[in-house]
């Protein structure tokens, strides 16, 4: 760009024009004396004429060289006309000429017109042309008011109207001004330019364009309603520009991140040595900045108030600062969904032949994913550090800082920091303000950890460090409260149950809860909350599972269970604990002897228990123990069968070493039934013994069938009938309770 101002200082050479006003000025009254012989008359208004004559300054003309001329007429007001003028003259070490049909010089010699094919040729190939020109001596101005052209080597324009101020040394082409620069050597793939007026100041080293300026150069269009370029102190370089009033630069074919376009109310432009590489913009009113995305499409837009930029050798970005409506999008591409980040102000920065790879974006940060256009993912903190890929921009990773809050269709996340790994889909929240840890929460489950890493898809959870959630009851049409209320529907226990009874090389169900639901385990109340607690929890979404690690406890109302681990399987119910497992929860129960519903508390123990949803079923084993309705029962492995929607035992059975304290009984055998309808006891074993404390009575079989309301015993199958005696003090035959 820069050479083309090079070439504009020549059209000051227009200024030759002013040395033919000199010449005609110096034109004097009664100059030369009539021919000898008979001359035909031009003019019959003249009082004199003369020929083929030279005016120099030896002859009085005010001019630093001749005039030569077909005619001399002089008038009686004291006014001179020349016919073909010719002057040659020497200024600045270049020789000009300048030819006309006529000149007119009044009397005083104030001012001097030129009318009819006026032309300049000067000795280093300068050539302008016009109609007319004058020349005010008392202004110093000369001034062509019609169409004026001019050329010189790769250098050539046209304006309507043109003024140059001696005294200043200052040109304006006045309307429609065109300046072209033809391809070469040093002018590269050359340059145009339009605008309404254009003017060159060669003294004070600038140019000015105003009414619509247009520079095209070497793909590159650069307009806006004005423009001053300032050049080097040898005219031949760009140093500078200001751009004023609807102003951009738009890049034809930009390589992948180079600059595409800027756009802003006002610009001022900063060049390197070379006058053609752009080393800093700065943009004030609704600035932008876009670069280029793969192939020439557009890519990555950053916009403000204000825009700071450096640009490195190749036109590359390396910094790039904005403050006020702060804005950067980068487009959707292919998979990629739109990202747009809002800010109070942003500070980039970048290495030479990459282009912007950081930004930090500051107060009131908004980052945007449009997803789908209905969806989007929204996130919001103090500040944000976005790390991008060179050339295209995309961002890898950002890191929120300072009340992050993140949300993406119901999930709602926050912690104080967060960093989002955004290929991997992963957002890891940490920090901890006003006491409150980072929290996930969406439709199912609300999670509070001292650090929570957020996998959106699904979505999946990993938090650590005292974790406390809570898991919500399924409020959706088909969930599992419906489910319960009607079998029939989709997801109902006795369909899982179903599911769970087929062969093992039977197809399983796709999600037995039914698409989108949740089924809690049967054993907690299905329309209130579950709260868990842990040292870590792995949850996924997807899967429906969620698994809670170190110390963990449940616990909804009365229901409490603990264990070194418990895995919740929302898919299917299931529910299991391992580790020093410790139940308690509240199981009803008819009342035999006044048929009335009572609540029985219930506490079992055991290293491990799993609820089987689709069979109602929670197992305890290694040291089982519990001690509930069917009384105070140890076994290697205890099953507790649950009645389908309701807060009830339905059975029980025990395994292994059993050992069971029901009221004044104590019964020890391998094997052990509880029927809760009718409270009956089905005891087997090698030997099976009861002892009946209040009566010191023992009673020893293979098999024993006994009820908790009454007194009668099977053994063996064959009915005992014995007469009841009371004994004072302890049965000193009752066995130790291990």
């Amino acid at each position: 760009m820069s050479r083309w101002q090079k070439r504009a200082r020549l059209v000051v050479a227009v200024l030759g024009l002013l040395v033919v006003v000199l010449v005609v000025v110096s034109v004097r009254k009664g100059q030369g004396t009539a021919p000898t012989d008979p001359v035909p008359r031009i003019d019959p208004k003249a009082v004199s004429q003369s020929s083929g004559g030279r005016l120099t300054q030896a002859t009085g003309a005010r001019i630093p060289g001749v005039v030569d001329f077909e005619h001399a007429l002089a008038y009686a007001d004291g006014s001179t006309r020349l016919i073909k003028p010719k002057i040659t003259a020497d200024r600045s070490g270049r020789q000009f000429v300048i030819t006309s049909n006529e000149a007119r010089v009044p009397h005083d010699q104030s001012n001097v017109a030129m009318e009819g094919d006026v032309e300049l040729a000067a000795s280093d190939g300068l050539k302008a042309a016009t109609e007319q020109a004058s020349f005010s001596r008392g202004e110093g101005i000369l001034r062509a008011p019609g169409k004026v052209s001019f050329s010189k080597g790769t250098l050539s324009g046209t304006s309507v109207g043109m003024t140059y101020d001696q005294e200043r040394d200052v040109l304006w082409l006045l309307d429609q001004a065109v300046i072209h620069v033809a391809p070469g050597k040093d002018t590269g793939q050359g340059a145009n330019i339009t605008a309404g007026t254009a003017g060159y100041a060669r003294r004070d080293k600038y140019m000015r364009f105003d009414r619509g300026v247009r520079l095209v150069r070497e793909g590159r269009t650069v307009e806006s309603d004005s423009a001053v370029a300032y050049l080097t102190e040898d005219d031949s370089r760009l140093r500078a520009m200001e751009l004023r009033g609807n102003s951009t630069i738009v890049t034809n074919d930009p390589v992948q991140g180079g600059l595409q376009r800027m756009a802003s109310r006002d610009m001022n432009l900063t060049y390197a040595a070379d006058g053609e590489t752009l080393q800093h913009a700065l943009l004030s009113g609704t600035a932008s900045i876009q670069m280029a995305g793969s192939g020439g499409t557009p890519g990555r837009t950053i916009a403000g108030e204000y825009v700071d930029i450096d640009f490195g050798p190749t036109g590359e970005v390396t910094v790039l600062n904005a403050r006020d409506r702060v804005q950067l999008t980068i487009p959707a591409q292919k998979d990629v969904p739109q990202r747009i980040i809002r800010a109070a102000a942003m500070e980039g920065s970048g290495a030479e032949g990459q282009g912007l790879t950081a930004a930090r974006f500051l107060d009131g940060v908004e980052f945007r994913e449009q997803r789908a256009p209905d969806q989007a993912r929204v996130a919001r903190s103090q500040t944000l550090e976005v790390a991008m890929q060179p050339g295209s921009g995309e961002i890898d990773e950002a890191r929120f800082l300072g009340s992050t809050r993140f949300e993406d269709g119901a999930l709602r996340a926050s912690a104080v920091n967060g960093t989002y790994r955004i290929a991997k889909g992963l957002l890891e929240l940490t920090g901890s303000e006003a006491g409150r840890d980072p929290q996930v929460i969406d439709e199912r489950i609300t999670v509070d950890a001292r650090r929570i890493d957020l996998t959106f898809d699904g979505p999946k959870m990993v938090a650590t460090g005292e974790v406390r959630s809570v898991l919500q009851p399924d409020k959706s049409e088909g969930g599992a409260k419906a489910a319960s209320a009607n079998p029939a529907k989709v997801g109902s226990r006795e369909q899982r149950r179903a599911a769970a009874a087929k062969p093992a090389n039977t197809e399983p169900e796709a999600n037995a809860a039914g698409p989108g639901q949740h089924t809690v385990p049967g054993m907690l109340k299905d329309d209130q909350p579950v709260n868990v607690t842990g040292a870590a929890l792995d949850y996924d979404g997807g899967t429906s599972l969620a698994t809670y690690t170190g110390g963990s406890r449940l616990w909804q109302g009365d229901t409490t269970i603990q264990g070194e681990t418990i895995v919740i399987d929302e898919n299917t119910g299931d529910l299991k604990a391992s580790g020093g497992v410790r139940s308690a929860f509240v199981l009803e129960q008819d009342d035999q002897e006044t048929k009335q519903r009572k609540k029985v508390p219930s506490i079992a123990t055991g290293e491990t228990m799993h609820y089987e949803d689709a069979l109602n079923r929670a197992t305890y084993t290694t040291n089982a123990h519990v001690n509930g309705p069917q009384g105070d029962c140890h076994g290697d492995k205890i099953e507790l069968y649950l009645v389908e929607g309701q807060s009830s035992l339905d059975r029980a059975e025990a395994y292994t070493n059993v050992k069971l304290t029901a009221d004044k009984r104590i019964a020890t055998g391998a094997r052990m039934t509880y029927f809760a309808a009718d409270e009956k006891y089905l005891m087997s074993g090698a030997p099976v013994t009861i002892l009946e404390i209040e009566e010191c009575r023992v009673t020893t079989g293979k098999t024993l069938t006994f009820w908790r309301s009454t007194d009668r015993i099977l053994v063996d199958g064959n009915e005992e009938i014995r007469t009841l005696t009371k004994k004072g003090g302890t049965c000193s035959e009752q066995p130790r309770d291990e």
